[in-house]
C-alpha cells in the first residue's frame, strides 16, 4: 500500500484506496520526497522504521518479491549496508523481483543453497520457498 514518486502508477497526494483495500482516503504527505530526503528526515528526528532497512532492504514488498538491495552488498563480508547508505536513488528497487520465481524441486533448492554457500554467501535463506511452490 506504500507508494513513492518512483512508482509507475499515477500518484496523488490525496486518493481513495482501490482494489483489495478497505475504502478509505489515502494521504501521502511525503509522496514527492526523494529517497535521501526520507532517510534524512528519519535519521534527523530519530523515527522508528522497519528493521529490514538496516539489513540492506531499500524497497519492501512481499516476502516473495523482496530481497536485500544488491547495490548495498559488501562483497568482502557478504553483509549489506543499511538502506540509508544507498547513494543512487534510481537503484531503490534493485532488490525487487519483477518476475515470479519458477517452481523448483527440493533438489534444485538444495543445489542452489550449496552453490551459494560455496561462494561464501552469508545469507541465502531468502531462497526458501513455500512448500506450495515446490514440485
Amino acid at each position: 500500500m506504500g507508494e513513492t514518486s518512483n512508482d509507475k502508477s499515477e500518484k496523488k497526494v490525496y486518493a481513495m484506496t482501490t482494489g483489495k483495500y478497505p475504502t478509505m482516503l489515502r494521504i501521502n504527505p511525503i509522496l514527492n520526497w526523494k529517497f535521501g530526503e526520507v532517510w534524512n528526515f528519519f535519521k534527523s528526528y530519530k523515527c522508528q522504521y522497519c528493521s529490514l532497512y538496516d539489513k540492506g532492504y531499500t524497497s519492501i514488498g512481499t516476502k516473495d518479491n523482496t530481497l536485500p538491495n544488491p547495490v548495498l552488498l559488501v562483497e568482502a563480508t557478504g553483509e549489506y549496508l543499511p538502506a540509508y547508505m544507498l547513494m543512487d536513488e534510481s537503484k531503490e528497487r534493485a532488490g525487487r523481483i519483477t518476475k515470479p520465481l519458477p517452481k523448483l524441486c527440493h533438489l534444485t533448492m538444495l543445489c542452489i543453497r550449496l552453490f551459494l554457500r560455496g561462494f561464501g554467501a552469508v545469507s541465502y535463506t531468502h531462497l526458501t520457498l513455500p512448500t506450495s511452490d515446490l514440485v
